[in-house]
């Protein structure tokens, strides 16, 4: 019996744009922290970021983002977020003056 070889693919966040240009963030956990905070799961050192500005969460096979009442606001391909909304591979997300693209 031969055995079947399959392709995981890893969700993951790529800086496109900001502080950590080109920096990739694999998303291995079901929820993901972003701001400014050292001990945010994706820390992001800039000053347009709110310590607390956003977070990922994983439900029903796909990954969702919300923004957590940050002063500037989360935008996901230009159009700001409320509540949360689900991502699809490519989407942009900004937060402060850092683009990401989601990808899977």
């Amino acid at each position: 019996m031969q055995s079947e070889t399959h392709n995981l693919t890893i969700a993951r966040l790529v800086v496109i744009e900001g502080m950590g240009q080109g920096a990739i963030f694999p998303l291995f956990d079901r929820q993901v922290l972003i701001g400014r905070l050292s001990n945010s799961d994706l820390p992001l050192d800039d000053s347009s970021v709110s310590r607390l500005h956003a977070r990922l969460f994983y439900r029903d096979g796909c990954y969702f983002i919300e923004d957590l009442g940050s002063r500037a606001g989360t935008l996901v391909n230009g159009q700001p977020i409320s509540g949360h909304r689900v991502l699809g591979h490519g989407d942009e997300i900004q937060i402060g003056s850092v683009r990401l693209r989601y990808q899977h």
